[in-house]
């Protein structure tokens, strides 16, 4: 995403930056240098404030994720939730997601998500942002209750106060 981002616009220095673990954030920060990223400790998210907070894929493995979306909405001008399961339930489902695949198999891994109900989640959303747009990925689906549910992103503008 970083590479897209400089990329596609040359005029314009981009700071990207990626909260992560106490842990992981130390590992990549030397090598974060090089590619002009900086890896940030999750605890000191909130502390900058940006035009845009991309939370790609993640917030369905978050357990606080109301609080991201609110510390989203205080330090950004737009967000951008990328892959997000939603669901047509009435209401939220958690589960345990198992990866049998590639070298996850091996590991026997497992951690929980979150499915959302949809109302329930674009009900959230509309308390600190307006929806610019909504994107289906139809080529990426996930099953749910018999059916198979297409990953949706959102482009979302902050309220102004």
């Amino acid at each position: 995403m970083c590479d897209f981002l400089r990329e596609s616009n040359p005029d314009t220095k981009i700071i990207y930056d990626v909260y992560e673990t106490t842990e992981i954030a130390k590992g990549y920060s030397n090598f974060g240098k090089k590619l002009e990223i900086n890896f940030l400790d999750k605890n000191k998210f909130g502390e900058k404030q940006y035009d845009l907070v991309i939370i790609p894929c993640t917030l369905q493995y978050t357990k606080d994720w109301k609080d991201v979306l609110a510390i989203s909405s205080r330090i950004a001008k737009n967000v951008l939730l990328m892959r997000l399961p939603l669901t047509d339930a009435d209401e939220h489902y958690f589960f345990i997601q198992l990866n049998n695949s590639e070298v996850y198999s091996l590991l026997n891994t497992s951690w929980p998500i979150i499915l959302f109900s949809k109302k329930l989640f674009l009900k959230e959303i509309r308390n600190n942002f307006e929806i610019i747009f909504e994107l289906n990925d139809n080529e990426e689906s996930y099953p749910f209750k018999g059916r198979n549910f297409p990953m949706n992103s959102l482009l979302l503008k902050t309220k102004e106060d």
